[in-house]
């Protein structure tokens, strides 16, 4: 049996239609939802196949393709970013959002219902990709740049977070998938620095370390938008296919599949495998330390752009210019007994440029709120380059976003 979450196409509206196909040679036959869907889960392997709606929804499909609802999407919910269906002593549903809590729902299914066990943060920053591993271990990467992993039991058990891993360089688009492990935490992540590439990290606060890596591309205007587990031959090893993104002149492109086969390790993380993996870790996370560390004030200003901008209210975007602009000018105020203006570092601006472009365009159009003065104010202090955004800063951001100006 094949099921899929069908988001466009002939005889589909909005998301809300599932194609089903029963046996090798089955016809396909279609299920109408009420509200869209997210992804399509087996219970067991088998029947009922559970539908995660896009706002948090939960609707159970029977073999004879009536669906039922068992949870209906609160009004105004966040938009679902990863989940997944968790056989146990009992099958729990456990969704992560966008605003970047969990949720973890018991499914009664005789009974046509889900029930809350428990809900947590994942990140207090919204994040830009999330998933959740089949032994539940949650994995997520926010728009401030950082990688962060919980486990489903520690949201149940109300366990503090351990804090969150600072990435390098900045990874737009994001993509991250949790992996197996008897241990600390393991995940492969898509790495654009300096080449799209596949690590396999421990994202651990406490211990960050990146064990291997493996090129996909050898262009830097390439990126890795998708990661997945495709297969898992045996206990020591995955199959992770990855979508990689090619990026045409005419705003065109193509997309190919590569698969990765990874190696896992058995005994879980040990200190034996860390050795000799601090430069290939240096090169993924810039830094060790928890969420708990006192944040330097450009970073704090970045996370306070990029939440503002996402939180689509009326005035996103003056409060996040002024968030900006008052750091520039707290910045100029150290550098007034040597009279002169600061120099905004080139990982600032480029945290920057790609808050706002990030929110204010997709697929090479303008489709959110363009924050002007932040990139007017980079260019004017000569702080933005051509190669900071994908396709270029001036023909593949300023154009699509008419900032004639700048």
């Amino acid at each position: 049996m094949t099921a899929v979450a069908v988001q466009a196409g002939e005889g589909v509206k909005d998301g809300r239609t599932i194609w089903v196909w029963k046996g090798e040679d089955g016809e396909k036959k279609s299920v109408q939802l009420e509200t869209p869907a997210h992804s399509v889960h087996c219970v067991r392997g088998g029947w009922p196949l559970i539908v995660v709606g896009a706002n948090g929804g939960l609707v159970a499909v029977n073999s004879e393709l009536e669906p039922k609802t068992l949870l209906k999407p609160k009004p105004k919910a966040a938009r679902i970013l990863a989940a997944r269906v968790i056989d146990g002593l009992a099958p729990r549903a456990v969704l992560i959002d966008e605003r970047g809590r969990a949720h973890i729902y018991s499914l009664e299914v005789n009974d046509s219902r889900a029930d809350l066990v428990a809900d947590g943060s994942v990140s207090s920053t919204p994040l830009l990709t999330a998933d959740v591993g089949a032994d539940g271990l949650l994995t997520a990467v926010d728009n401030a740049n950082r990688v962060h992993s919980r486990t489903v039991k520690s949201i149940v058990e109300a366990t503090p977070s351990t804090g969150s891993v600072h990435l390098a360089h900045p990874t737009t688009p994001a993509a991250i998938v949790s992996l197996p492990s008897s241990s600390r935490p393991l995940a492969a992540l898509a790495v654009p620095h300096p080449s799209p590439s596949v690590a396999l990290v421990v994202p651990s606060p406490e211990l960050p370390a990146v064990l291997a890596s493996t090129p996909i591309s050898t262009a830097a205007t390439n990126s890795i938008t998708h990661l997945a587990v495709i297969a898992r031959p045996s206990d020591d090893s995955v199959v992770v296919g990855t979508v990689l993104s090619h990026p045409g002149a005419d705003g065109s492109g193509r997309s190919v599949i590569h698969v990765v086969d990874m190696a896992l390790p058995v005994g879980g993380v040990g200190l034996a495998l860390l050795v000799g993996s601090s430069e290939r870790t240096a090169s993924v996370f810039a830094k060790v330390g928890g969420a708990s560390a006192p944040l330097p004030a450009a970073d704090r200003m970045i996370e306070s752009v990029c939440a503002t901008l996402r939180s689509g209210t009326v005035d996103a975007v003056a409060r996040a210019e002024k968030a900006f602009t008052s750091w520039v000018e707290d910045e100029d105020k150290s550098m007034q007994s040597i009279g002169r203006h600061a120099t905004i570092p080139e990982p600032i601006a480029r945290k920057a440029i790609d808050a706002v472009f990030s929110t204010a365009l997709k697929d090479g159009k303008k489709t959110g709120p363009y924050a002007a003065k932040i990139i007017q104010t980079l260019v004017d202090r000569k702080a933005v380059a051509d190669g900071m955004w994908l396709e270029g800063v001036l023909l593949g951001a300023l154009v699509p976003a008419a900032d004639w100006v700048s």
